[in-house]
């Protein structure tokens, strides 16, 4: 996004206390949109946002990620209860009442076998699907955090 600098400090910046990951620059939008400032989309402007394949070494981060942003998510929601927000977030019932009832069926014991992490991991190669198990996880992390900070 690019704007004249007074907007930025007229909407107040971003919201500092969004101190995990994730949401930040949404919210920032949102207060912008709120305040009259029209979105323009520029087509020809390219972004590129790489992410390289997950390796075993970086799955229990994924989901420490994944619960950081869900805990950020629930911050987005508190600060503006509106259906934009609980849309862009995935805070709806239906995916939430999903999210347990996967997680009640022991769902997460499959994906942990699937993506190896009761195995040593020395030298092991990570394949496609441990790599996609390993994103169930941390999606499944993600929904378990967001019912959690909710009821806080």
């Amino acid at each position: 996004m690019s704007l004249p600098k007074a907007l930025l400090e007229e909407a107040g910046g971003f919201d500092e206390r969004f101190a995990e990951y994730g949401w930040e620059d949404l919210e920032l939008g949102l207060r912008l949109r709120k305040m009259g400032v029209r979105s323009l989309l520029e087509r020809s402007a390219l972004v590129y946002h790489c992410k390289p394949p997950l390796e075993r070494s970086g799955f229990a981060r994924a989901q420490r990620q994944a619960r950081a942003q869900a805990r950020t998510a629930i911050q987005f929601m508190r600060k503006h209860p509106h259906w934009r927000v609980a849309l862009a977030t995935g805070h709806l019932a239906p995916l939430l009442w999903w999210s347990a009832a996967v997680q009640r069926a022991g769902w997460s014991g499959l994906l942990n076998k699937l993506a190896g992490l009761q195995e040593p991991s020395a030298g092991a190669r990570t394949g496609g699907l441990q790599r996609w198990a390993a994103a169930r996880l941390a999606r499944a992390a993600y929904y378990d955090e967001m019912r959690k900070a909710a009821r806080r």
